[in-house]
Parts: structure tokens; C-alpha cells; sequence
């Protein structure tokens, strides 16, 4: 609508309020773009599957510790676009929201690990995304008592629930458990061309000294880029 118009603060990402507003009609603004990502993974990823877009070719997503179905979500935009995939959270309190907004994406209610079977769930007593999986009470940002969830490998995951698919890409998110993810998956087999690994220790010029950046890296991944906590990589 090319009157409507949108209120931009003229100091953008200062701590000072802005002296005032300016109106800009959207028509200025062409190249704008939502993402519902937490830093704007998503429109990254959709750059990097821009000729599958522009030619139709739908595609498939796994997304390991994927908490919301619309809010942080580097999937979401993608099942917009027409995209599937498999959508695995260890809270089974988030089945209800997915089987309502995403009702054609796969959701799993289970742990990702090497060894099947069960798994402590402890849930952080703020933050829904923060659940996270422990032997003991992380800190007293959790709560003491855990749940037990269904502890599940990702070969067997992704053999029963995409069978003879191939995979666009992988969205990994799991709060410190990412071994336990990589070693149980048949990378033989199963080989997203792009993964994107949530990551708060990889440093640039050492991405070696971070376990699961290196066993990517050993399983012939180059790294490709950073986006805040994230590092993306892609299959040689």
C-alpha cells in the first residue's frame, strides 16, 4: 500500500530516544525482508537456497532443539515458502503449539543422543528456551526437580520420519548437548548440505578448539559463516 508509511527513529541503535520521528513510505524500502530468527539466520540460509527458490523447488529442514514454531525460528520462514521437514524439541509442552501453527511439519517430542532410551530434562525457570539437558541441576536458574524424556539417535530419527530424503539443511540448537547429536547421526547416509550449529564457544581464529566445529570440519564441512551465536556451515 503505497500510502502507508512506518515510523523510523533517526538514532537507530543508540541508547539516546530519537528527537523525533520521520515517516518512510514503504515503497522506499524494496529490499526489506521479515525474518523470524533470532539475528536473521534465516534470510541468510534463504539467500544460500535462493536458486531453489526462485525456481520452486521445495526443500527439506531438520531442526534439532527447534522450542517455538514461529518466534527464534530458523525454519519458520522456509515452511512459509512451501518447505517440510522434521522439528524436534525435548519439551513436550511446545507438541500443541506446532500441531497448531505448523500442522505439516513432523514434531518430535524427544531428546537427541548416541544412546537411546531416556534423558533428565531440566527447565530453566525464565526462559522456555533455555531447557536444557544435564545429569544434575545446571544452576539455580533451573528448576531442581527434572522431567524425563525419550531419549532418541538422529539416524534412526531421520530414518523413520524422512526416509529417502535428502535434507537442505539442519538447524542445530540443544544448549551445550551438540556431541551427543553429530555422533549419533549416519553422516554416510544422512548429510545436510548446510548445517546451522548454535554455539557460544567457537572462536574465529581457532575453530578447532570447539569439539563439535571440529568434528564437522573432520566430516568434510567447511565453515561458511557466522551470525551471533551461530556458525554455519556447508558440505564440501
Amino acid at each position: 500500500m503505497e500510502n502507508e508509511t512506518i515510523h523510523v527513529l533517526r538514532s537507530i541503535g543508540s541508547s539516546r530516544p530519537a528527537a523525533a520521528a520521520m515517516n518512510i513510505d514503504l515503497a522506499q524500502l524494496p529490499h526489506a525482508a521479515l525474518t523470524y530468527a533470532n539475528a536473521g539466520e534465516d534470510l541468510a540460509l534463504r539467500k544460500m537456497f535462493k536458486r531453489r527458490l526462485v525456481d520452486g523447488v521445495g526443500g527439506t529442514y531438520v531442526d534439532i532443539g527447534c522450542a517455538a514454531p514461529v518466534s527464534t525460528s530458523n525454519t519458520y520462514l522456509f515452511y512459509c515458502m512451501g518447505w517440510r521437514g522434521v522439528c524436534v524439541d525435548a519439551n513436550p509442552d511446545a507438541a500443541p503449539y506446532w500441531a497448531d501453527v505448523r500442522p505439516e511439519d513432523q514434531f518430535v517430542s524427544a531428546a537427541i543422543g548416541e544412546r537411546e532410551g531416556s534423558a533428565s530434562l531440566f527447565r530453566h525457570r525464565d526462559n522456555l528456551g533455555m531447557h536444557k539437558l544435564a545429569n544434575f541441576c545446571p544452576s539455580p536458574d533451573f528448576l531442581p526437580t527434572p522431567d524425563t524424556v525419550p531419549l532418541l539417535r538422529l539416524d534412526r530419527l531421520l530414518q523413520t520420519h524422512l526416509p529417502g530424503r535428502s535434507i537442505q539443511f539442519m538447524s542445530l540448537d540443544v544448549e551445550g548437548a551438540e556431541m551427543g547429536v553429530l555422533k549419533s547421526n549416519d553422516w554416510q547416509k544422512w548429510r545436510p548440505v548446510v548445517i546451522l550449529m548454535a554455539c557460544l564457544t567457537f572462536e574465529m581464529l581457532a575453530p578447532r578448539e570447539s569439539e563439535s566445529v571440529a568434528f564437522l570440519l573432520d566430516h568434510d564441512y567447511r565453515q561458511d559463516a557466522k551470525i551471533s551465536g551461530n556458525v554455519v556451515f556447508v558440505a564440501k
